[in-house]
C-alpha cells in the first residue's frame, strides 16, 4: 500500500520537501497531502477526490 506524505508543516512530517502532485502539479506546501506510487509518482488528496468524482459519474450515466 503507498504510503501517503504529509505536508511539511503537518505535526509528525519529516523535513519538507519539494514534492508535487503528478497530475496537477500543486507542491505539498498547497495541498493537504500526497499519495506515493511507485517510480516517483505522486497524487494529491484534491486530485484523488476530482477522480472519485468522475468514476462517481461515469459509474452513475452507464449504470441500468
Amino acid at each position: 500500500m503507498p504510503d501517503a506524505t504529509l505536508r511539511p508543516d503537518h505535526p509528525g512530517a519529516e523535513e519538507p520537501q519539494n514534492i508535487k502532485c503528478s497530475f496537477c502539479r500543486k507542491s505539498s506546501l498547497e495541498v493537504k497531502a500526497l499519495i506515493s506510487a511507485p517510480g516517483g509518482i505522486y497524487i494529491c488528496d484534491k486530485c484523488v477526490d476530482e477522480c472519485a468524482e468522475i468514476i462517481k459519474s461515469y459509474r452513475e450515466a452507464h449504470d441500468n
